[in-house]
């Protein structure tokens, strides 16, 4: 039982095994096809049973790790274009390979790690991080398999992401930046409570904050809930606030938010399209949760009412639906733009519009 088992896998071709994956079956990933070892019940692989079957023929990227959700294995393709899901159908009694990119391969730029952060309650879903190599950005694909949502969204930061992990439900990035025209190398965490990246927080009284890894560096400013006006670091990564804190602060490299629609598709009767006709967006109602700010097609949404003292305090999250129209324009796409700037809350969870057709 401690002794080695050597086997070959034949084929029409020289493939080199890129991974090794312990699935409803030992799943074998190579430069040129998935190979499964096929098991009965619960008897182990032994020299006696040793088979080896191919289940597809796409190939797997050499130095990208495979994971698995739910019943299937998540792999990128040997040309790094297509992220695929193999997975084993009863109906068939055979591994199948569906394409998790069908809508989104444009986002991959031959990744070089991958990992999977399970969810951990009903209110989210499968979060899968792949790092580009090149531009060295993150994708990111929600997944809730069982309603086949697949959502991808694109994360850049001010410098390279260079690699990911997961520890439960802790991610992990290996991050490089250049600071100060100095190469430096982070390991940071996504920290949902913060508004910037590789932010310092600090509680109490304090006139001053420091983040000593951003020296000469802008950075963004929370004091107390309430956004102050950009500053660049001193040489030791020191800025003064411009009034002294009282309970929390948060300084942090800034960035931007911005989501964009599909393009409008109105389908009139059974068959006729409006496909190449002007449109106009009328209205648009964004369902928000704890939201602080946001802006559509670069119309500012209130968030704030006019009152004494206003402005002297943080602004208070908001929870519903906030309506902005009518917008300005016609054109053929009808997209609507949604951004951030600002380091505030902001969770958008449903967008609905109206819109006029003809102009």
């Amino acid at each position: 039982d401690d002794q080695a088992i050597i086997g070959t896998i034949s084929t029409s071709s020289l493939n080199s095994i890129v991974d090794i994956f312990a699935g409803r079956d030992l799943q074998i990933l190579t430069s040129g096809g998935e190979f499964y070892i096929p098991r009965t019940l619960d008897d182990p692989i032994t020299p006696e049973n040793l088979v080896v079957r191919n289940a597809t023929t796409n190939g797997a990227k050499q130095g990208v790790p495979v994971v698995g959700l739910d019943s299937g294995t998540i792999y990128v393709q040997r040309g790094g274009k297509s992220l695929n899901e193999m997975s084993f159908t009863d109906t068939e009694q055979a591994y199948n390979t569906a394409s998790i990119t069908l809508l989104s391969s444009h986002l991959l730029n031959t990744p070089t790690d991958m990992a999977i952060r399970r969810s951990t309650s009903t209110e989210e879903a499968d979060r899968l991080f792949l790092v580009n190599s090149g531009n060295s950005d993150l994708i990111v694909f929600s997944l809730l398999r069982s309603q086949n949502v697949i959502a991808p969204s694109r994360i850049i930061t001010s410098g390279n992401f260079l690699a990911v992990s997961i520890d439960v439900d802790t991610t992990y990035m290996a991050v490089k930046r250049t600071i100060d025209s100095v190469d430096k190398y982070f390991i940071e965490v996504f920290d949902e409570d913060l508004h910037t990246d590789s932010a310092v927080t600090g509680t109490g009284s304090n006139a001053s904050a420091t983040a000593s890894h951003l020296p000469n560096t802008t950075i963004d400013i929370i004091n107390d809930g309430i956004v102050e006006s950009q500053q660049t670091t001193n040489g030791s990564g020191q800025i003064t606030f411009v009034r002294t804190s009282t309970s929390s602060y948060e300084i942090g490299i800034p960035y931007d938010i911005e989501i964009k629609t599909m393009p409008v598709q109105v389908q009139g009767g059974a068959s006729l399209s409006m496909k190449g006709v002007k449109k106009r967006i009328l209205e648009v109602n964004a369902d928000l949760f704890q939201t602080q700010a946001m802006s559509i097609n670069d119309q500012v949404v209130a968030f704030r009412s006019f009152g004494e003292d206003v402005l002297d305090t943080s602004v208070v999250p908001y929870t519903g639906i906030k309506t902005i129209g009518p917008l300005l324009g016609f054109d053929y796409l009808g997209e609507i733009t949604i951004t951030q700037s600002v380091p505030l809350n902001f969770n958008l969870l449903a967008l609905d519009y109206k819109i006029s057709v003809g102009g």
